[in-house]
């Protein structure tokens, strides 16, 4: 990846990574030093992910197994006269019954890196197959009838057994260390309250057109039913994709760009419930005509995405601009009125996305290797400026790994332009305290390097910046024509911690 120079986060390892698919176990003809191999993947911020199932292998020899049967922390058969057996990847397999006390703290404490040999605290999970998932098992599951804990026959939990699996992951990997990380956890099935334990995602896939535009309506739903923390496998899990489905580096380039928007939506998901990923009738309720969209979306309040759907690039794509409002392609800044139809012809290199006007869009422009190493990487600020001549936005930034975001360890930046001032003031969820003292300090040098404003109606020639008691004035450059107009401040250094404003003249 870094000699295609496409940055990531993560590397993922399926169940050939252990000992015979005995979960928490390497497999050490191929990973003769897991540790090692970590903390090199580390040192340039990446992760590794590491798949672990809910079956545990029926293995008198396996640590895992043997303690779970001494405990007696397996589901029973219906008539309880022993453990439930079922086939899956290992064969022979038992599966833990979270009903049962102690059982899912056990569960938990299999992550911990005393008892996950070979693990560090930069290895997360990807908890599959836990519908349950048993090859041998009516409708490929768990009976109906087998019982657990009180009593209580499967049918009566199915459906939540899955997430109780994802939360004694979640529970095991905040408490292997101390201070406690944020977990990260990939879960296949999932419930009502499954968004507090980490992601979820839409099954096993095909890589093939019909499966990608099935995706979209999958995510926008989940989104809706408040599991923001939702995707689709994108290259696709059976089958190989077509060129054309390959993911390309400067897509993966513009997410990383973009990630400072995302983080912020995430962080008002949390607050509101509001989904990240939206249907477009969600913003624009009033335009019946967008109730039965199911392919161009909104990324929060501020950006419609317009993807292409068809192998076919020659044919163009159809879009309706929404509202009174205007619009910006995010890539040439061109202007567009609404309300306006329009087809465009995409290749292979840009997905059509488009800004909405009236807001403000935080990046960070500089390219590094992961996400981690963009810390403290400064911002770029773009103000697309709506009809009235104003626009706002939002910018949260913590820590990223940490709960101390709890204790108010963050950043979060009300934005706005109006009447040609720019500013930046705390919002009201700020938290003044010892814990966001230190970040403050940590972040003090982090600082807005450019302002980009589209979308003005006459050109603006200077700006004066009020930061700390302080003025100074700074040259604009600006281009284009009567509302094409762009100007741009090259690094007008405030700080994203600090209250400023900015005044064009």
């Amino acid at each position: 990846m870094h000699e295609h120079d496409i940055p990531y986060d993560s590397i993922w390892l399926d169940i050939e990574y252990t000992d015979g698919k005995r979960y928490f176990t390497w497999d050490s003809s191929k990973f003769p030093d897991p540790i090692s191999m970590q903390k090199q993947l580390s040192y340039d911020g990446h992760k590794l992910v590491t798949v672990i199932d809910p079956h545990v292998k029926h293995d008198s020899t396996y640590r895992v197994w043997k303690e779970g049967d001494e405990h007696g922390y397996f589901i029973k058969n219906k008539d309880e006269s022993g453990n439930f057996q079922g086939w899956c990847w290992p064969g022979e397999s038992n599966w833990v019954d979270y009903l049962k006390p102690g059982a899912m703290e056990w569960t938990g404490k299999q992550y911990h890196l005393e008892k996950f040999n070979g693990s560090t605290s930069d290895l997360f999970i990807w908890n599959d197959m836990n519908e349950p998932s048993i090859f041998n098992g009516p409708e490929i599951t768990m009976g109906k009838d087998v019982k657990h804990y009180g009593g209580w026959e499967h049918r009566d939990l199915h459906n939540i057994y899955g997430m109780m699996y994802h939360r004694a992951t979640y529970d095991g990997l905040c408490t292997r260390e101390s201070p406690s990380k944020r977990p990260f956890i990939l879960s296949r099935a999932y419930y009502a309250g499954s968004q507090r334990y980490g992601a979820i995602w839409t099954g096993d896939n095909t890589a093939n057109w019909e499966h990608l535009r099935a995706s979209i309506p999958m995510v926008l739903s989940n989104n809706v039913a408040g599991m923001h923390f939702a995707g689709a496998d994108i290259g696709g899990f059976f089958g190989n994709p077509e060129k054309e489905l390959l993911v390309l580096r400067e897509a993966v380039k513009e997410r990383y760009r973009m990630l400072p928007y995302w983080y912020t939506l995430f962080r008002i998901a949390s607050l509101t419930g509001m989904p990240i990923v939206r249907p477009m009738w969600i913003e624009f309720p009033a335009e019946k005509q967008l109730f039965a969209e199911q392919s161009v979306f909104m990324v929060g309040p501020s950006i419609m995405v317009v993807p292409a759907m068809d192998a076919d690039m020659s044919k163009p794509l159809d879009v309706s601009f929404p509202l009174q409002e205007n619009w910006y392609d995010i890539h040439t800044h061109l202007l567009y009125a609404a309300p306006l139809k329009r087809q465009f012809v995409v290749d292979l290199e840009h997905t059509l996305v488009f800004a909405r006007g009236g807001s403000i869009i935080p990046t960070r422009e500089r390219q590094r290797r992961s996400s981690s190493l963009m810390k403290y990487v400064p911002f770029t600020l773009y103000i697309y400026m709506g009809r009235n001549g104003t626009a706002a936005g939002e910018l949260y930034v913590d820590d990223g790994e940490s709960f101390d975001y709890k204790d108010g360890a963050f950043i979060e930046r009300e934005l706005s332009f109006v009447d040609s001032r720019l500013t930046s003031r705390a919002s009201p969820q700020t938290e003044d305290g010892p814990a966001q003292a230190a970040f403050l300090e940590k972040m003090k040098n982090v600082r807005v390097e450019r302002l980009v404003i589209v979308g003005l109606r006459s050109p603006l020639g200077k700006a004066v910046i009020s930061e700390n008691d302080m003025t100074r004035e700074i040259e604009l450059e600006c281009h284009g024509s009567d509302f094409g107009r762009e100007c741009i401040v090259r690094d007008p250094a405030v700080r994203i911690s600090n209250d400023w404003d900015i005044v064009f003249s």
